[in-house]
């Protein structure tokens, strides 16, 4: 059964991140990434497959990039936008929007953080959490999540096994980032993450000398060309908005 998938990989299985006693640190992307393959693995693919009526069935083909202009997804399965930095985050900084969740061991505290935010109280860390999240979740999931997470970290990576149904259900990203410990958390939630495609379609059309400055029919004959080329260039699929901008948003960081 899908619940049983890892089970055995040491430091993996959530039934035993409630022990305190077994350390759990995951502070590099690379640990990350084996982390999260375990668990998107798990509920994003096993688990719909094994409870989904129907489950649609994918042909070969399907696995390797499309440039056909089919802008869909399937519905019924588990679909996400993510981000993660192997930083702190810095919220005046960034280049996106997001919703900050404070980790206990978050931000140092300045005077007037301390005054106006509560900063070292970690119950207050836990309801402001919890509130942005609720916020973004649709309605008819409060109360299960309410009684689920009441006096759990929803910040802490043990938690991301039993979180990641909620965040499944929210719209735009979710974040991960190091907290002052060095360790990954769940640093934000509702990021967008700007693609800027009009810009990157036009900037690309002229280096390949498919559009010319101010020639709408030009531009209107090649841009469809343009936009498969570029996808295909670098090997992003044309799918959903979504996940075309996840593409050039990650080609963006890459580049910075």
């Amino acid at each position: 059964m899908w619940q049983k998938a890892f089970s055995e990989v040491p430091g993996f299985d959530p039934d035993t991140q409630t022990d305190s006693s077994i350390p759990f640190h995951v502070s590099t992307l690379d640990e990350l990434r084996i982390f999260l393959d375990r668990v998107h693995i798990q509920q994003c693919l096993l688990r719909p497959y094994f409870e989904t009526k129907n489950y649609p069935l994918v042909e070969a083909r399907e696995l390797l990039p499309s440039f056909e202009v089919d802008l869909f997804e399937y519905k019924d399965l588990p679909g996400f936008s993510m981000v993660a930095f192997e930083r702190p985050l810095s919220s005046f900084e960034e280049i996106f929007q997001y919703d900050v969740l404070k980790t206990h061991g978050g931000d140092t505290p300045t005077p007037w953080t301390l005054q106006e935010q509560g900063c070292h109280d970690d119950g207050r860390h836990h309801s402001t959490n919890m509130d942005q999240f609720l916020a973004r979740l649709p309605r008819r999931y409060h109360e299960e999540m309410e009684r689920q997470f009441h006096d759990r970290d929803i910040c802490d990576l043990t938690e991301y096994h039993a979180l990641l149904p909620y965040l499944l259900r929210l719209e735009r990203a979710h974040v991960l980032a190091l907290d002052q410990q060095n360790n990954f958390c769940l640093a934000g939630v509702y990021a967008s993450l700007p693609s800027d495609l009009d810009s990157e379609l036009k900037r690309f059309g002229l280096k390949i000398g498919k559009f010319r400055t101010g020639d709408n029919d030009l531009y209107e004959c090649n841009r469809s060309f343009v936009y498969q080329f570029l996808m295909e260039l670098y090997g992003f699929s044309i799918v959903s908005e979504r996940r075309t901008s996840s593409a050039l948003f990650a080609r963006r960081l890459h580049r910075m």
